[in-house]
């Protein structure tokens, strides 16, 4: 297993997500957006899991990085998906812990 493609996956999901989204300019570009894009915007927003699914293929496919290697060969399309499956389950674990470590340090 190979952490590298979650943590990047995991910074690029904050980016887009989080950080990209709290920018003045953004909500106006948002607005110019296809219907189901903003949609689809909005899904990937609230859920680190479905939006790290994405950029986890994205990641993998600019990158080359991946987080399991399997003992038997697959076909791509599925080699891929349980891969980027993977892979977000631990986008989604980094990110309930970093939210969970960032209200703790808020309260105190």
């Amino acid at each position: 297993m190979d952490a590298r493609a979650v943590c990047v996956t995991a910074a690029v999901w904050m980016f887009f997500f989080r950080k990209l989204a709290s920018w003045p300019w953004f909500p106006g570009l948002r607005s110019r957006f296809p219907r189901i894009v903003q949609k689809l915007w909005d899904g990937w927003t609230e859920c680190s899991y479905c939006g790290g699914f994405w950029v986890a293929l994205l990641v993998r496919a600019i990158t080359g990085l991946h987080t399991v290697t399997f003992d038997i060969p697959l076909l791509s399309p599925i080699d891929w998906a349980l891969d980027a499956l993977t892979t977000a389950i631990g986008v989604l674990l980094g990110i309930r812990v970093l939210d969970a470590l960032r209200t703790v340090v808020g309260h105190h």
